[in-house]
């Protein structure tokens, strides 16, 4: 179900919270399908969730969050926990699936950024369980001193994993991981300085662009080819800033940063607008922005929890069983501070609020 919600909308009655209520206009709200079970640690804890698909029943495909004081948490669509991983503050997660291996195997990897030892964490995924096993060896540097952010992509070319981390003074660093008979190798692409406080990215690599999220800026696009990956080249541009402006739908703190990928180049970038408890959906390629949304989840005996104060979101396109036919959106929830976990939203019900159609045209208009 979706509703709309105007500015002088309230938590009491199931709509918007008051930070929401800066938002541009008024605001679709959609409902949740479901929650995860939420974190034993109290305060801010969750904050980065990623999603993994089953390569034969999609309906058994996997959420994983990072629980910022502890490490990671492996739940089902269904919101349950399969698996817990305390190995960590693991602050951001991501998955990349058909990674190249050796002797032309092919392999499934989680990565997340671990505070605590400023290096990325690495999974081997079981491909029939789901499981997640931490890939042995020496550690990853994350190439960062304190290690914040992270998003991960398949380099098309070598079907190599590339992993983005960031720190909270704006560097970034490519790092690349690749699999030979000693284990899981790494070295570095490539490092920048984006400018200030940078947290969420994601990688649209059918257009070659890395999308970073400038906290009290805006989200800037890069080409992806590392030559070309310069604060300064020519190639860099701002998406949207979050000052108030002509055509600027953005609203500080901007976080997470995350892709519906549609077929070939079509899609949508969505961005979480923190202070205001909304997501900005913008046309992949076109960077046009078609409006936002705000998420709620209906508990069982009626009451309302408005999803609040966002970080981390991710989305996939993929059919994952039945229920998900159009794949899902998901974002984590501070819960009012206590209790933190994530919401999961049908895809299609989103597409239905924003009235999206995710071809080839809208992408390149």
């Amino acid at each position: 179900m979706m509703h709309w919600l105007l500015t002088f909308s309230t938590v009491a009655s199931g709509f918007l919270s008051p930070s929401a209520a800066r938002s541009p206009s008024a605001v679709p709200v959609v409902d949740a399908d479901a929650e995860t079970v939420p974190l034993q640690k109290q305060g801010d804890a969750a904050d980065d969730p990623a999603i993994w698909v089953h390569p034969i029943d999609p309906a058994r495909s996997l959420i994983i969050g990072t629980d910022k004081k502890a490490g990671l948490v492996v739940y089902d669509l269904a919101g349950a926990i399969v698996q817990s991983l305390p190995d960590g503050r693991m602050n951001n997660v991501d998955v990349v699936q058909g990674v190249a291996g050796v002797g032309g195997q092919t392999f499934d990897l989680v990565v997340a950024s671990n505070r605590d030892t400023d290096t990325i964490a690495a999974y081997f995924v079981d491909p029939a369980s789901g499981r997640l096993a931490a890939v042995g060896g020496e550690p990853i540097p994350a190439g960062v001193k304190g290690v914040y952010g992270l998003c991960a992509y398949v380099e098309p070319a070598s079907r190599r994993c590339r992993v983005v981390t960031n720190s909270k003074d704006g560097t970034l660093v490519i790092t690349e991981l690749f699999q030979d008979d000693s284990g899981l190798s790494h070295s570095v692409v490539r490092s920048l300085c984006v400018g200030t406080q940078v947290e969420g990215c994601v990688v649209d690599v059918a257009r070659q662009l890395l999308y970073v999220g400038e906290e009290a800026v805006g989200v800037w696009s890069y080409p992806l080819e590392p030559s070309a990956l310069d604060e300064h080249a020519p190639g860099r541009v701002l998406l949207d800033g979050v000052n108030a402006g002509a055509g600027n739908k953005l609203a500080r703190d901007v976080e997470g940063v995350t892709l519906y990928e549609g077929e070939g180049t079509a899609g949508w970038l969505i961005v979480s607008c923190q202070g205001e408890d909304r997501y900005a959906v913008y046309e992949r390629g076109s960077g046009k922005y078609v409006g936002s949304f705000a998420v709620r989840f209906k508990r069982s005996d009626g009451t309302i929890d408005p999803v609040t104060h966002t970080d981390g979101i991710a989305a996939i396109s993929r059919p994952l069983g039945p229920r998900f036919p159009r794949g899902i959106f998901v974002a984590q929830d501070d819960n009012g501070g206590s209790g933190q976990n994530f919401k999961i939203v049908n895809w299609r019900t989103i597409e239905q609020a924003l009235g999206l159609k995710t071809t080839e045209q809208s992408a390149d208009r």
